[in-house]
């Protein structure tokens, strides 16, 4: 439903992820990121995270491919002779059948715009890939040269810097961002929910809001052999400059990071 609604992740386009915190952005980002991967022999895809290690990273992405839980990969919980070992395992070599085009970076101080750009060539260069794939995770806190006194200001430029990477490499990217705190409990994703919102209303190619269904909508569900825990999570697309907008239905699967796609409808009025 996501790739049909957003016609993919085109070359040169600016996608902007929205969420309240443990909604799973950054989970979904990294699904989509090792899928894009998984399913695409000539792109390259690069991961800044400036939040998250790559070992967190990491785990998440094995617990989606072998069904074992985040905390006992963690933790290292796992019986050598059990099934989820043997699980784990093959996620492994799963992940590392695409391991050679896909990069973490986490970020630091000086991880700017400009720092992104630089990586985003290096890989381009080192994999001889034909697309590229830059994922920023997040938004709000991505440094810049210059010091503002008005974060609206710090992440206008940002967004800007970002959508010019997007336009001169060719690539496609994803940033994730937080939400405003009034936006949390509305049941519906508007481009109003953005925090710092401005330039995200005029510099984004697509904008996406993850929210919580209002009915708490809950279940249970058998996942790679055991029984898992979901939770509704609407990924309203709120822009769309190139397509329509609409309302994504997502099971979200906390303990083994996962989202599958339930249904597309309409966007709710006021979205």
């Amino acid at each position: 439903h996501l790739n049909r609604v957003i016609n993919g992740l085109t070359d040169g386009s600016l996608f902007v992820l929205g969420a309240a915190p443990s909604t799973g952005k950054t989970t979904l980002a990294k699904q989509l990121f090792d899928q894009v991967a998984a399913l695409n022999e000539d792109v390259a895809c690069l991961f800044v995270s400036l939040e998250q290690s790559k070992e967190e990273l990491r785990v998440k992405s094995l617990s989606r491919l072998s069904g074992v839980e985040n905390r006992d990969i963690q933790r290292g919980r796992l019986d050598t002779s059990a099934q989820g070992w043997k699980r784990l395992v093959e996620a492994k070599v799963e992940l590392a059948s695409f391991a050679d085009k896909t990069f973490i970076v986490e970020g630091d101080g000086a991880t700017t715009p400009d720092r992104i750009r630089l990586l985003g060539l290096q890989i381009r260069m080192k994999t001889e890939a034909s697309r590229l794939l830059i994922v920023v995770d997040y938004l709000q806190i991505v440094p810049t040269e210059k010091d503002f006194s008005d974060i609206r200001r710090q992440v206008d430029t940002v967004v800007s810097d970002l959508r010019r990477i997007a336009r001169d490499l060719r690539a496609s990217v994803v940033v994730v961002s937080s939400i405003g705190r009034a936006s949390y409990k509305e049941g519906a994703g508007t481009m109003d929910s953005f925090k710092e919102s401005g330039g995200i209303e005029y510099g984004a190619d697509v904008g996406g809001v993850m929210v919580l269904d209002k009915d708490h909508t809950k279940g249970e569900e058998t996942f790679r052999g055991a029984t898992r825990q979901w939770k509704r999570v609407h990924l309203d697309i709120v822009k769309n400059r190139n397509g329509e907008r609409a309302r994504i239905a997502l099971n979200f699967f906390p303990a083994v990071s996962y989202f599958s796609e339930v249904s597309q409808e309409a966007l709710p009025e006021g979205g």
